[in-house]
């Protein structure tokens, strides 16, 4: 109820300026919008698409230097929106719905040769869950992620305390880029 309010009060800007102060380049308007619809799934599908990460962000981004602080309506009455609180609301609703990422339709079937070439990612934190998560799309399948430590996630874990960011939020995003 508070989200499907909050994402009514978004102006949908032409220029949006809360786009262009992203340093992930989300579709803000996109998510946001499909929110109002009550299209989680699409709303969720907006964020993880261009970061594989959207929970963690959602979560722990400083959007009021960034995102917010862009926001048309900051000089509202209301403030502007809470754009990190709609994006956790938005990945939270997909995380419910336990729904398994799949290869994107334009992966060429049968992969050429080169597809199958060993990649290997040095350290299991943000930048290698991404990259991972960047090539299992594109249909490479033979990416290992090497970690030093007995956990992964890197500072994300090690770094940030548990009621920030909880692990199995981290495990989420892990299991999203096993899927593929």
């Amino acid at each position: 109820e508070a989200a499907l309010r909050e994402s009514a009060r978004c102006l949908k800007c032409v220029d949006a300026p809360c786009q262009k102060s992203c340093p992930t380049q989300l579709d803000v308007k996109s998510f946001i919008g499909a929110i109002s619809n009550k299209n989680y799934y699409g709303a969720a599908r907006a964020i993880l698409s261009d970061n594989p990460l959207g929970l963690t962000c959602g979560m722990v981004c400083p959007t009021s230097d960034l995102c917010v602080g862009g926001c048309n309506l900051d000089a509202s009455e209301e403030g502007p929106i809470n754009i990190g609180g709609l994006q956790h609301f938005a990945v939270e609703m997909f995380k419910k719905m336990k729904i398994a990422q799949v290869l994107p339709p334009d992966v060429p079937s049968p992969l050429p040769a080169s597809y199958k070439a060993k990649i290997g990612l040095i350290g299991c934190g943000p930048a290698s869950i991404s990259a991972a998560t960047f090539l299992g799309r594109l249909g490479y399948n033979d990416v290992t992620i090497f970690e030093k430590e007995d956990y992964v996630g890197g500072l994300n874990t090690s770094e940030l305390p548990s009621y920030r960011l909880p692990y199995d939020v981290i495990n989420f995003e892990i299991d999203l880029m096993k899927d593929l």
